[in-house]
């Protein structure tokens, strides 16, 4: 919904699509989905990046500055409005209403960001995403959230404030760790298996049998705190993954990696009744493709997983053991990966090194040279 896109004029004149004046949030939106709704024919190039993100100050964001609540939300319903108007009852004006209640709604009651808000704030927030999800939401939107938003969407609507609290202290507590289990050179690339999982304060995502089904074991003080019927996360975790990406260090860059992924259910404990979600992926680095389709430029990249299990999802660098060495390629200007390091292998080299200078050295005093 963002409007880095080109429109024909004629169009826009057609249907007099605007920005609406003044200062206010989610004009973009309005705009945006008046063209949408308007069904004009949409190409998309996608064959290399066009786009390139720049951080500037802030400060000088219009989004910047106090957030008013309020004002925000009756800027949420213009566009709710924009959508009702120009679709019909069903499927399609249902999966785009959701589309504000899982980002604008949901996403600012919860989350890792939502308890480093003003006490006062929050409060004041939750009571106006509150209000207009029972005045615009019901049942029907559960099917369109992932199984976390579901949580969360019923404490919202049904729960206590410290209990949707509770979740949020549980999923900015949700860590990702992802274990290489073998990294090597094949063909210019890094050829990498892992395993991936999530943790929160370092216990797993425990997950109870019940025949075929699986159903989320919360911990306290959220035990309790959803019906049965909630906690049912079968179909969720099979569409669990996690995706390798690479960051050029000290920059910021970053590119996906090809990832396949399968999940396996590690039994917890003796009569593996409790189960915990881990993810086994494979993937290739490669020096020469790697910036979608384009070389990656020359210096060192990590290796990243971004990790998602039934909604709850978090980043970790690719280590060989917790704590250790993270996983870095080093690429050379042909675009090729010219080196590995593996974990702990900084550590050695610089050992190696000055032994390999001084057996050169004393080579060399040898022979006289």
């Amino acid at each position: 919904l963002s409007p880095h896109k080109l429109f024909r004029r004629a169009f826009l004149e057609e249907h007099g699509i605007r920005f609406p004046e003044g200062r206010r949030r989610l004009e973009d939106h309005v705009f945006v989905m008046r063209a949408y709704l308007h069904q004009p024919r949409i190409s998309v190039l996608a064959d290399y990046p066009v786009y390139h993100w720049v951080l500037r100050d802030p400060a000088k964001n219009a989004s910047a500055g106090g957030f008013d609540a309020a004002g925000y939300y009756g800027n949420v319903r213009e566009v709710l409005d924009l959508v009702v108007e120009h679709t019909e009852p069903g499927e399609l004006r249902e999966r785009l209403l959701a589309h504000w209640y899982r980002g604008k709604m949901l996403g600012r009651v919860g989350g890792r960001y939502f308890l480093r808000r003003d006490p006062e704030f929050r409060r004041e927030l939750v009571s106006e995403v509150r209000s207009l999800a029972q005045e615009r939401y019901g049942p029907w939107v559960d099917r369109l959230l992932a199984f976390s938003l579901r949580l969360r969407s019923h404490l919202l609507l049904h729960g206590s404030y410290a209990q949707l609290e509770a979740l949020a202290e549980l999923e900015q507590a949700i860590r990702a760790r992802a274990r290489i289990a073998e990294a090597r050179r094949h063909l210019g690339d890094v050829r990498v298996r892992a395993e991936a999982r999530l943790v929160a304060r370092g216990e797993p995502l425990r997950f109870e049998r019940r025949g075929e089904r699986l159903l989320w074991a919360p911990p306290e003080p959220l035990r309790g705190a959803f019906p049965e019927e909630l906690l049912d996360a079968t179909d969720d975790l099979s569409g669990a993954r996690a995706e390798v990406f690479v960051r050029r260090q000290g920059e910021g860059v970053e590119y996906p990696v090809t990832t396949h992924c399968e999940l396996r259910l590690d039994p917890l404990g003796a009569d593996g009744r409790e189960v915990e979600p881990v993810l086994v992926l494979w993937a290739a680095i490669a020096g020469s493709r790697g910036a979608a389709g384009s070389p990656l430029e020359p210096g060192r990249w990590e290796a990243l997983a971004e990790v998602r299990i039934a909604g709850f999802s978090a980043n970790a660098r690719l280590r060989r053991q917790p704590g250790g060495e993270p996983l870095v390629v080093d690429v050379d200007a042909r675009g090729l990966v010219r080196e590995h390091l593996e974990p702990g292998a900084r550590q050695r080299r610089p050992l190696a090194a000055r032994a390999l200078r001084r057996a050169r050295a004393a080579a060399r005093a040898a022979s006289g040279r």
